[in-house]
C-alpha cells in the first residue's frame, strides 16, 4: 500500500555514483554538485583528498587515469533548494528592510530630473527646468521658475505703483505727466511704464464717472512694457479690490485713475497739486475752486444748525464708487462756509468732538467717508442768526489705487 503520513520535505539530496574496469581521468557522474567539498571520493575503498580531483559541472576530473581494475565510488550532495516566485505586487513594504533598495535598483532617471509627490500622492519625475531657473513652491506643488533679475520676484512688489500727475488737459484728455511705472498683474506679469502721455477719452456720457485702466489686451499685443494712450483704456465700470493683486482691477485691466463728466459729456475740469494744503493723494475738481463745486450738500441758516453730530450724505455721482474706509474712494474734499460759529467733522463711527475742525468761511479738509458717502458734521452751538453751507470739490483716493 501507498505510504501515509508526512513527507520529508528535504533541499538536497543524497547522490551516489561508482565505476569499476574504466581508464578514464574524467567522468560525469550525473549531477551537478554545489562544488568539490560536497563530495566524498574513494578509489578501492581509498578516500581521495578535495585536492586530488576537481569538478566542472557534473564532469569529474581526476588526479590520474584509473587502471581497469579499480573501483570508483562518489558520494554526495546535490541542492535542489526551493525556488519561490511572489506574485505580482505581492511584496509589501514590510517585508523590505529600511535601506535596502539602493540607487543601482531604481528605475533610470533621465539626467536632472527629480522625484517629487504628485497630486495623487504618489512619486513623479519633474522635467529639468530651462537654464539659470530656480526650483519654487506655490505651497503646494514644486515648479521651475525664472530668476528675478532684481533679486525679488515681482509678486513681491504686488500693487507696486509710482503715479503719474494727472492733468486736465481739455475737455478730452487728460494728461499723465512725468515718469510713471505700475506692476501690472493681467495675463501676464510686469513692470510696466511711460511717460508724458496724453490719453483722449471716448465716453461722453453726462455727469457719469469714467475710469482709466490699464488696458491688459492692448499690453499683450504690443509685447513689450512701454505705456502709451494705446495701452489705457476707460470704463464706467468701477474696480474692485483684488486682495491677491493688492490693487484695484476690472478683470485684468489696473484701475489707475477716474474722472467726471460733467452735464454736456466733457472731462470736468480738474487739479492733482499740491493748493491750500489738498495732497496728492486727492483729486480737487471744479474750475475755480470755492465757486465752483460738486455738490452743495449742506445749506442750513438759523437755529437748525445740529450741534450733535449729524450725517449728511453725497449724493451717488458726487465721487467714484466704490466709497468708504476700504473703497477706490475713502474721503471727499469739502469746504465749510459759515458765519460766527465753528464746525466740526469726524470720520466713520468717531465719537470724539474734533477729530476735525473748519471755523470762519470757506475752510476745506478732506473728510472721510462712509460707504453710504456720509459726511458727518455738527457745529459748537445753534442761533438764529448763524448760518452754514457745506460743499464737496473733490474726492481722494485710495492708497492702494
Amino acid at each position: 500500500m501507498s505510504y501515509i503520513g508526512k513527507v520529508d520535505m528535504n533541499d538536497a539530496n543524497i547522490k551516489h555514483y561508482s565505476l569499476t574496469g574504466s581508464t578514464l581521468t574524467t567522468v560525469n557522474i550525473g549531477w551537478t554538485p554545489a562544488s568539490e567539498q560536497s563530495l566524498r571520493v574513494t578509489i578501492n575503498g581509498v578516500v581521495q583528498q578535495g585536492d586530488t580531483f576537481s569538478l566542472s559541472g557534473s564532469n569529474l576530473t581526476l588526479g590520474g587515469a584509473l587502471v581497469a581494475t579499480d573501483d570508483l565510488e562518489v558520494v554526495g550532495i546535490q541542492s535542489v533548494g526551493n525556488l519561490i516566485t511572489p506574485a505580482d505586487n505581492s511584496v509589501t513594504t514590510a517585508k523590505l528592510a529600511d535601506d535596502s533598495v539602493t540607487l543601482a535598483k531604481m528605475a533610470g532617471l533621465a539626467r536632472g530630473k527629480i522625484i517629487v509627490g504628485d497630486s495623487s500622492g504618489d512619486p513623479a519625475a519633474l522635467t529639468l527646468g530651462a537654464s539659470t531657473y530656480l526650483l519654487t513652491s506655490d505651497g503646494t506643488d514644486a515648479a521651475w521658475a525664472a530668476a528675478p533679475s532684481s533679486g525679488m520676484a515681482l509678486t513681491e512688489l504686488r500693487g507696486y505703483r509710482v503715479r503719474p500727475f494727472f492733468q486736465w488737459g481739455t475737455t478730452t484728455t487728460i494728461i499723465l505727466n512725468s515718469g510713471f511705472r505700475y506692476l501690472h498683474e493681467g495675463t501676464t506679469t510686469q513692470m510696466v511704464y511711460g511717460e508724458d502721455v496724453t490719453y483722449t477719452k471716448s465716453g461722453t456720457t453726462a455727469d457719469t464717472w469714467y475710469y482709466l485702466y490699464l488696458d491688459d489686451s492692448a499690453i499683450v499685443t504690443a509685447g513689450n512694457a512701454v505705456i502709451t494712450a494705446s495701452q489705457l483704456t476707460e470704463s464706467t465700470t468701477a474696480p474692485t479690490f483684488n486682495s491677491t493683486k493688492q490693487t484695484w482691477y476690472n478683470g485684468n485691466d489696473r484701475c489707475i485713475f477716474a474722472w467726471r463728466n460733467d452735464g454736456s459729456g466733457n472731462i470736468w475740469p480738474f487739479l492733482n497739486e499740491s493748493t491750500s494744503g489738498i495732497t496728492n493723494n486727492g483729486w480737487l475738481m471744479g474750475s475755480n475752486f470755492g465757486s465752483t463745486y460738486i455738490e452743495l450738500f449742506v445749506n442750513n441758516s438759523g437755529t437748525s444748525q445740529p450741534t450733535s453730530w449729524t450725517s449728511s450724505p453725497l449724493a451717488a455721482a458726487t465721487v467714484p464708487a466704490p466709497v468708504g474706509p476700504d473703497g477706490f474712494c475713502t474721503g471727499a474734499i469739502c469746504a465749510f462756509a459759515g458765519s460766527h460759529s465753528t464746525i466740526y467733522f469726524a470720520g466713520p463711527g468717531a465719537t470724539r468732538d474734533r477729530d476735525y475742525y473748519a471755523a470762519g468761511s470757506n475752510w476745506h479738509s478732506i473728510v472721510p467717508l462712509d460707504s453710504s458717502r456720509n459726511v458727518r458734521w455738527r457745529t459748537d452751538y445753534s442761533h438764529s442768526s448763524y448760518s452754514h453751507l457745506c460743499s464737496c470739490f473733490g474726492w481722494q483716493s485710495s492708497e492702494s489705487m
